[in-house]
């Protein structure tokens, strides 16, 4: 009876190393101190929120760098965020394996977002409540 009970204790382990991390992955939302324009956060953005719900977002985008783990997804909202150029340019380092989500024409400083900057496979925006490619987004806004 023993032995059984090792051999399945065994098995458990096993499978919990082997589960895959996305199942474990975390949401992260950023904000400003400013709710004009947002999809993403329900308040605005503060340094003592935990940015993991869109009830808490955060403000800085360093901090959720600094906490963020691979698999886990990044909403940025309208707004402006030190860390982020004028043209929509992450200006710090990017952990591997993060998405980031930005939201619509109004990424970062409510200007257009700028065609000679391509977005990696894990930056997407938001068309019509729908993620999209940089490309289609692109496609999308020069139709108009």
């Amino acid at each position: 009876m023993e032995n059984s009970a090792l051999i399945n204790s065994k098995y458990i382990w096993l499978f919990i190393l082997l589960i895959p991390t996305t199942l474990f992955s975390q949401n992260w939302y950023l904000n400003d101190e400013n709710q004009k324009g947002d999809v993403f956060s329900s308040t605005v953005g503060a340094p003592h929120h935990s940015g993991k719900s869109s009830a808490t977002p955060t403000n800085s985008l360093t901090f959720i760098f600094e906490n963020a783990k691979k698999g886990d997804t990044v909403y940025i909202d309208c707004g402006n965020y030190p860390e982020i150029s004028a043209d929509g340019t992450i200006l710090i380092q990017k952990p591997e394996g993060i998405k980031i989500i930005f939201y619509s024409d109004v990424v970062l400083s409510k200007k257009e977002i700028p065609t000679n900057v391509k977005a990696t496979a894990e930056e997407f925006y938001i068309l019509n409540d729908k993620p999209v490619s940089r490309e289609e987004y692109l496609k999308a806004k020069s139709k108009l």
